[in-house]
């Protein structure tokens, strides 16, 4: 199994779901063995649980000055679809609720495009 990214880039903007606030999150195509890559606040970093800080009522990463709310739907789709390599420019502090599922973030990455890489999957 090779690795995947998306196709073409997209953008969605919308209100979180606990804190309320409109965010907007670029989903850019990321090279082979990049994996996930969260920009925000002007750090980057891959999601890890050594960045989360709570998980009442959702999922909190925290890494030097980017704190990100309620991110399992979003992170749940990416992997769901099956992509290892991707670049979240995250503008805000927690991604758009959309219909409170991973459902809308999966048509959006189905709708981009998956691309296949020339490099094998890594298992844990």
């Amino acid at each position: 199994m090779n690795q995947q990214t998306i196709k073409k880039q997209f953008s969605i903007e919308g209100k979180g779901l606990h804190k309320g606030n409109i965010s907007k999150i670029t989903f850019l195509p990321a090279e082979k063995n990049a994996g996930i890559l969260i920009r925000n606040n002007g750090v980057e970093y891959s999601p890890s649980v050594d960045h989360v800080i709570e998980t009442k009522r959702g999922t909190t990463l925290k890494y030097k000055n980017s704190i990100i709310y309620t991110v399992e739907h979003l992170l749940s789709a990416i992997k769901g679809m099956g992509i290892d390599n991707i670049i979240l420019d995250i503008k805000g502090d927690e991604p758009p609720t959309l219909d409170g599922s991973s459902f809308d973030y999966c048509s959006m990455i189905k709708k981009a495009g998956i691309v296949k890489q020339n490099v094998k999957k890594k298992f844990f």
